[in-house]
């Protein structure tokens, strides 16, 4: 009996000390992660599909799983059960959505985006105040970093990472080393967030929160600037009203924040950058790119909404669908006004519309119950934690805010940092809410067992995407390619549109449109649509390339190279009228096409018998300077134009001037010869 009691008691033991080992180093590790995560990105020289994000999800994903190991530990769940419960319940509603696809592995990539952030507010919640402390001291080294090479990036003065990088204006782009500039700006926001509530210093917090101010300002980001400044209002507002305040401390209170909200709304006043930025909202959506085209996202996503309204179609679903979908929504004619609209997204740029897009009502409500779980739990807390429960209404403020006109959530740094931000917030409230029944306490272990090994998944995910991206970026021989199609998983079809590519640049069109077509299943792109087309029409399947041809021109993206290849497309199918329609639309839109371009549309008129369309453009070349061959060529089409019409001196006149310049231009020779003949 004593040695059978004995064995659990040791265990036990050991089971304590490894979990308080883990508590004891989590603030350290997760620190550690986001230092290094903010830091590291692959070279543009490296050929790599993706210089930043994959490589930072891949050292993000360690986090969560040491964070859940450590929140397993505890006795008692950290903090009310409302929020994690409705989070889980989430969660499991995104996944199921995921399993139930046909094929469930579509657009994996950006499901597993939205589970990030859910674990990295785990992660959060298994901290203690003290530990967090210790975290906050990587994140304020994490700050620095990247306010100077920002500022350095502004200034045209980053000789460190600029070539890396590949900025071709710094002025504009202050990436830091975080990837596109309005993430380095949401990133930027949420550490002065961390410093702003987790530091007692008053003067560097305000140092702070004065200059990220003035970088996001410099940056021009309209949606971090707006989430700043609410985030800032209302947290501060909520700080300022709670009740541990007295009432010099509440004036005192009241005329700091005046004070320092003039001063940043100063800074953004006299910034030229903001000014142009904001000034465009005023004006026609038209004439801002980056408003119209959110429109087309918006209006997508509610398209897709309203057929599936309850359900959703699953995550991932707006980045497959989107091209399609643009297509039936752009208007014809298509305009120069309407294609500066047109990027390609893989996200609505609107959090909510895309998520209720994707998970449908249910999902908005189970999201709509956790926030609302969280606000009460920081509102329940504000007198005895103000700082964590101003940091949690600041990160939930701003990121809310921000969602409007952007997708901070799925962000590879301020997505995670934000749900931490919210986790910690969250876990250090468990002090003031009473304890939990016993079977609360089970199914929040059984929860977080689940959490744990879906996290593990995310581990294996992110891994192998990092790993396939160094080897895409890599391959150099068929035996290389057929090593690497072997190794690509079941979601892989981004690495599958990659290798046929590949095939298809060495000439294997049948093994390429293999790959290819498997791609399309749960990946699109124009660039998928552009090599499908160009493999069909290789193989003689013009019919086949006509129709990714056409899915692509539908979208209006990257619109005038499309119609070059539809109407390429239609002349080998024999619709030599389809060809030159195509034509008259490109040149429409872009008229000055060039020679090349011009010679094509002119021979195919005079095919169509329109050889009067043929002049009006052979005609600008009169009198310029070209090489002989192609003057030749410009001058024998214009003889035959005249020709159709009719006019056979002039035809003549053109034909001997052409065997002028070159007495040995078979064409010439023949088409006078004709004319000889009776």
């Amino acid at each position: 009996m004593r040695i059978s009691s004995a064995i659990p008691d040791r265990l036990r033991r050991l089971m304590a000390s490894g979990v308080l080992g883990l508590r004891l180093i989590l603030p350290h590790v997760v620190g550690l992660i986001l230092l290094v995560a903010s830091l590291v990105f692959w070279s543009p020289d490296t050929a790599s599909l993706d210089h930043f994000d994959v490589v930072k999800r891949w050292i993000l994903s360690f986090a969560p799983p040491l964070g859940l190991l450590v929140a397993m530990g505890y006795r008692r769940p950290r903090g009310g059960l409302g929020a994690p419960v409705t989070a889980w319940i989430l969660i499991g509603w995104i996944v199921s959505l995921q399993w139930v696809k046909t094929p469930w592995s579509q657009e994996l990539d950006v499901t597993v985006g939205w589970l990030f952030p859910f674990f990295f507010f785990l992660t959060g919640a298994a901290m203690t105040p003290r530990a967090w402390g210790h975290c906050v001291i990587y994140l304020w080294i994490v700050l620095g970093i990247q306010s100077v090479l920002m500022v350095l990036q502004y200034f045209d003065r980053d000789t460190l990472f600029i070539d890396w990088i590949d900025i071709t204006s710094a002025s504009s782009r202050m990436i830091g080393t975080v990837g596109y500039h309005n993430q380095a700006a949401a990133f930027l926001a949420l550490l002065a967030g961390v410093i702003w509530f987790s530091t007692s210093a008053r003067w560097s917090r305000v140092l702070v929160l004065i200059s990220v101010a003035a970088i996001i300002a410099l940056t021009g980001s309209r949606g971090v600037s707006l989430g700043f400044f609410a985030a800032l209002l209302v947290s501060g507002l909520l700080s300022i009203i709670n009740p541990v305040h007295s009432g010099a401390d509440r004036r005192r209170a009241w005329l700091g924040a005046l004070a320092l909200i003039a001063a940043i709304v100063f800074i953004f006043v006299v910034s030229p950058v903001p000014k142009e930025r904001f000034a465009l909202l005023l004006q026609s959506d038209q004439r801002d790119a980056a408003v119209s085209s959110r429109i087309l996202f918006s209006q997508i996503a509610l398209q897709m909404w309203s057929e599936r309204p309850v359900t959703g179609w699953g995550g991932g679903s707006f980045a497959y669908q989107y091209i399609d979908r643009l297509g039936a929504i752009l208007p014809e004619p298509k305009t120069h006004e309407t294609l500066r609209s047109v990027v390609f997204a893989r996200e609505a740029h609107n959090t909510y519309l895309q998520f209720a897009a994707e998970f449908g009502l249910v999902g908005l409500l189970l999201l709509s119950l956790t926030g609302y779980y969280l606000i009460r739990t920081y509102w329940s807390v504000r007198s005895e934690t103000p700082r964590m429960a101003g940091m949690g209404i600041f990160a939930l403020v701003y990121l809310g805010v921000h969602a409007f006109a952007s997708f901070p959530w799925q962000m590879t740094l301020a997505g995670p940092l934000g749900a931490l931000m919210l986790g910690v917030a969250w876990g250090t409230c468990f002090h003031s809410l009473p304890t939990p029944a016993h079977r609360a306490i089970v199914l929040h272990r059984l929860a977080l067992w689940a959490a744990f090994l879906l996290s593990l998944f995310i581990v294996y995910h992110s891994t192998t995407h990092a790993r396939l991206v160094r080897a895409a970026a890599n391959l150099e021989t068929t035996s290389q390619v057929n090593a690497f199609l072997e190794d690509i998983p079941v979601w892989g079809y981004r690495y599958q549109a990659f290798a046929g590519g590949w095939l298809a640049l060495q000439g294997e069109y049948e093994r390429a449109a293999i790959q290819l077509d498997e791609a399309k299943v749960g990946y699109i792109d124009i660039w998928l649509l552009n090599n499908l087309g160009h493999v069909y029409s290789r193989l003689g399947d013009w019919q086949s390339a006509l129709h990714h041809y056409q899915r692509w021109a539908d979208s209006g993206l990257d619109h005038r190279d499309a119609l070059r290849n539809l109407s390429v497309v239609h002349e080998q199918n024999g619709d030599l009228a389809a060809a030159l329609e195509i034509l008259d639309q490109q040149r429409r839109l872009w008229p000055n096409v060039g020679l090349e371009a011009d010679v094509r549309y002119s021979a195919l008129s005079l095919t169509v018998g329109r050889p009067d369309v043929a002049l009006q453009v052979l005609q600008r070349y009169e009198g310029r300077e070209l090489r002989v061959d192609r003057r030749a060529q410009v001058l024998n089409l214009m003889g035959a134009a005249w020709l159709m019409t009719g006019n056979i001196e002039e035809a003549r006149l053109i034909f001997e001037a052409v065997l002028a310049l070159d007495p040995e231009n078979v064409p010439a020779r023949r088409n006078l010869e004709g004319l000889a003949r009776p």
